[in-house]
């Protein structure tokens, strides 16, 4: 089973609600592990995303990247992500009083082989 450790769900999910994201989509998604201890295991991790650029701020980050080379990078592809706006984010906090990941069943998903992506 593959652990995260980090901050990038709550980071993620309160710089959506801040002025500066008012188009933004919260996504929670699982890219390719690149360390060398986790080398091509998925796991699961969150970012911010508007008109084609990806923002990611875990671990005191400031990424801004183009969301092309983001998921080429990261091995993603449409079925390994969950994008939510910023209302229904702000409705699935209140209610599960968690930042994430929302996706049902979401432990399993860390464990399926998903096909590596066409890049």
């Amino acid at each position: 089973m593959v652990r995260y450790y980090g901050d990038c769900f709550q980071v993620s999910a309160q710089r959506l609600m801040s002025p500066g994201f008012p188009d933004g989509l919260l996504v929670h998604g699982l890219p390719v592990n690149q360390s060398e201890e986790h080398a091509g295991k998925r796991y699961w991790h969150a970012w911010i995303e508007v008109n084609g650029t990806v923002y990611d701020f875990s671990r005191g980050k400031r990424l801004r990247i183009a969301k092309a080379e983001y998921y080429h990078l990261a091995q993603l592809t449409e079925k390994h992500v969950y994008r939510y706006d910023r209302e229904t984010a702000r409705s699935i906090l209140l209610r599960t009083e968690n930042y994430g990941p929302w996706v049902p069943g979401w432990r399993r998903l860390e464990e399926i082989k998903f096909p590596k992506a066409e890049v």
